[in-house]
């Protein structure tokens, strides 16, 4: 998740791991940690628009965005759907579309 820009002005971000069930939390320090600071997104000059956690996340059943080998037709896509998890919606970001 994208944190304040290093002191040299380039792009700085962390990844937030938690164990399960711990959801709530992480999220909570995950916007804590992307309100320090910040103006803009990271060193990017897009506003930051503010966040509120909605209700605790339903431990049935939740949206995770996955990228690189776990995404559908790639080669760790089973680690996804032997869990059960279903693909909800297709995006694309740099122009690169998957």
């Amino acid at each position: 998740m994208p944190v304040p820009a290093r002191s040299d002005g380039r792009p700085s971000n962390v990844t937030l791991r938690a164990k399960a069930g711990q959801d709530a939390g992480i999220a909570k320090l995950a916007l804590t940690l992307e309100a320090a600071d910040m103006c803009n997104l990271s060193a990017t000059d897009w506003p930051l628009v503010a966040s509120e956690l909605s209700a605790a996340p339903d431990p049935e059943s939740f949206k995770v965005a996955v990228c690189g080998a776990d995404m559908s037709g790639f080669p760790l896509n089973y680690q996804m759907s032997d869990r059960g998890g279903k693909l909800v919606k297709e995006a694309a970001t740099s122009g690169f579309s998957v």
